[in-house]
């Protein structure tokens, strides 16, 4: 009796029953009878299960003659009943739900069944129909050799699972419960075999087109449908790394997107610890993109970013071949951490480029795409004819990832705020009033200086030297706080992070050339620290940007009369290094900003003919030039870059 107990737990839990937990007794009962759907016949030995509204099986009993059963022991409350057989039928839960493939809907879905708690409710019978089945085995499409483990899952036309086979060894299989009806079917493995749903779709990293989109496998009641059977290739697979693109450390929260040939995605994997593998793929050419939340810039490989997300066409990237068995590697990640304000300087569109913004002397605005280092796209952008008009900023005020403008009428102090649709290269998307400011005021600079992604206005007075800060969303002021005052002998040479905290600093020089650095933490000031002495006047500080991608700031010296070019790289008011980069020694050629024209994340710096007019790009890595690229020539000197 103990060995039946036992045994009789097991199988319940293998069918997927609660036990109940041992309850009083009662007198009630419920019987009914077990018959063939078609014939009426009695069917004997299929057992019933009576539940509780918890799914607890409370009760079973095995039909006798006529297919008759009575489950007795019953007290007053509300039961389902379902049924159970190895004979070939189709259980169910009562009153007439069907358990397609052996899987039954929740029994509370099923008709209730109440007791009085004493007497016998009758009638509660059952007309269960034949099942049909479906049969057919697995091969190595390669050497036709049978494959062992394989699941095969069988769908019903709703596309819902109803039922799993598993192939023995000689590769075949049976999924027997069905209801006569439309069907679907698929693998499943873990051996590198690329999967198949049934019609010869493979399923790139075990993931299916819809099931429905299959071809359709149609059972008959009471037989067996043969011949489902399929042919597995073995996979390829892709595997690289994702890291930093400036420390080089592995990164983790970082999942890859893999899409076939047409641009459609076919799966994904999570890079554990900075390694990816993508595996169980046929054989063809792929694209891959990263996806995080961790605060970096996504990428289409091979280098292409993918700004607020958004990539460019993935067919635009770099094709990965796979080939069937091999695996195919040093498909590698350098992701930027995506920093606040805008990650790149002048980035009109969003694609982590750095643009040109012109204005002519009739004040018509254009903007300059460039990609790699060229120009690649030109548009109109508006017109503002009054000169009084000024640009006093270029900065993501509204943390879009696309860079702003900055208005202030000289005369009478209004400053407006122009939010550029770069995705569409046109006139400002909003134009908006921000304030009206005592002309006695200026503007002296824009940038991020409390890391929450979106640039701030630096006001002073030049007269008297005092400093405040605006905290800026878009158009709106969140606040203005006062900073400092600075004798008025004392200049900003420009606004950058020399510390790596993601929060905007100030660089200051005296009339000696004496340099200092203010290190902000929004309105306050950190820390105020000395970096140098440049005393000889023709040097000029000329941008303030990261040249060498360590995500810290670093001086661009210019000598307006020797024209030697010098980078001092900057840890806060350490200078690490100092490097000439090289020497113009016609000056008529002058520095005219400081980008990332090619998208390595590392600054590069712009030159301009003054008087003829030719541009070109020193493309840097860190304080050395690479190359140079010619950019192109206006020779109308009318046009200036808005800097």
């Amino acid at each position: 009796m103990l060995r039946f107990v036992k045994w009789t737990t097991v199988v319940l839990l293998l069918l997927g029953l609660a036990v109940a937990p041992a309850a009083a007794q009662g007198s009630g009962a419920i019987s009914g009878a077990v018959r063939n759907a078609n014939t009426g016949a009695g069917i004997v030995g299929v057992t019933v299960y009576v539940l509780d509204s918890a799914g607890g099986v409370v009760a079973s009993e095995t039909t006798g003659a006529g297919g008759a059963y009575l489950a007795t022991g019953l007290p007053a409350g509300t039961y389902y009943v379902k049924t159970y057989n190895t004979l070939g039928y189709i259980d169910e839960v009562y009153d007439n739900l069907p358990c397609d493939g052996g899987v039954c809907p929740d029994v509370t879905g099923g008709t209730g069944v109440a007791i009085a708690g004493t007497g016998t409710t009758p009638g509660v019978d059952f007309a269960l129909e034949l099942a049909g089945s479906i049969s057919g085995s697995v091969w190595d499409d390669e050497t036709s050799a049978p494959l062992a483990g394989v699941s095969v899952f069988v769908y019903n036309a709703a596309g819902i699972q109803v039922g799993v086979g598993y192939t023995n060894a000689s590769g075949a299989y049976a999924v027997g419960g069905l209801a006569g009806g439309t069907y679907y079917a698929r693998t499943g493995n873990s051996y590198g075999f690329v999967d198949e749903l049934f019609g010869f779709q493979p399923c790139p990293m075990g993931v299916c087109p819809p099931v429905t989109s299959g071809d359709a496998i149609e059972v008959t009641a009471g037989a067996t449908t043969p011949g489902i059977s399929f042919w597995l290739s073995v996979g390829g697979a892709v595997t690289g790394t994702v890291a930093h693109a400036v420390s080089g450390d592995y990164l983790d929260g970082v999942s890859i997107f893999i899409y076939d040939s047409a641009g459609i995605q076919v799966g994904f994997g999570d890079a554990a610890g900075g390694v990816f593998m993508l595996d169980q793929l046929p054989a063809g050419s792929y694209y891959l993109r990263t996806v995080n939340a961790a605060g970096f810039v996504d990428e289409l490989y091979d280098n292409l970013p993918c700004p607020g997300g958004v990539c460019p066409p993935v067919t635009s990237g770099t094709a990965v071949s796979v080939a069937s068995g091999v695996m195919t590697g040093d498909i590698d990640f350098r992701l930027m951490p995506l920093l606040p304000g805008g990650s790149v300087r002048s980035d009109f569109t969003g694609d982590l480029t750095s643009d040109l913004l012109w204005r002519g002397t009739g004040g018509d605005l254009w903007l300059w795409g460039i990609k790699n280092a060229a120009h690649a796209t030109d548009a109109y952008v508006g017109a503002v004819a009054d000169p009084n008009w000024e640009i006093k900023g270029q900065a993501d005020l509204n943390g879009d990832g696309m860079t702003d403008l900055v208005w202030r009428h000289k005369l009478d102090g209004t400053v407006y705020y122009w939010q550029l649709d770069g995705a569409h290269w046109a006139m400002p998307a909003t134009e908006l009033f921000v304030a009206t400011v005592d002309i006695s005021y200026d503007i002296v600079g824009t940038g991020d200086f409390d890391g929450d992604g979106k640039a701030d206005l630096l006001w002073r007075n030049p007269a008297i030297g005092d400093l405040w800060l605006w905290r800026m969303n878009g158009a709106e002021v969140l606040g203005q706080s006062y900073v400092d005052t600075v004798d008025p002998s004392y200049a900003i040479r420009g606004l950058g992070d020399v510390n790596g905290d993601l929060k905007a600093d100030v660089i200051w020089q005296g009339a000696a050339g004496d340099l200092w650095v203010w290190l902000m933490n929004g309105a306050v000031k950190d820390a105020q620290a000395y970096v140098g002495t440049v005393a000889d006047p023709n040097y000029q500080v000329q941008q303030i940007a990261d040249f060498d991608a360590d995500m810290k700031a670093d001086l661009l010296w210019w000598n307006s009369v020797a024209g030697d070019v010098w980078i001092w790289r900057l840890d806060g008011a350490d200078v690490l290094s100092e490097h000439c980069v090289g020497v113009v020694a016609n000056t008529d050629y002058r520095i005219q900003a400081a980008g990332d024209y090619n998208g390595d994340q590392k600054a590069d710096i712009l030159w301009r003919n003054v008087v003829a007019g030719d541009m070109w790009i020193w493309l840097m890595d860190g304080p050395a030039k690479a190359s140079e690229a010619y950019l192109g020539t206006v020779g109308d000197l009318g046009y200036q870059i808005v800097k």
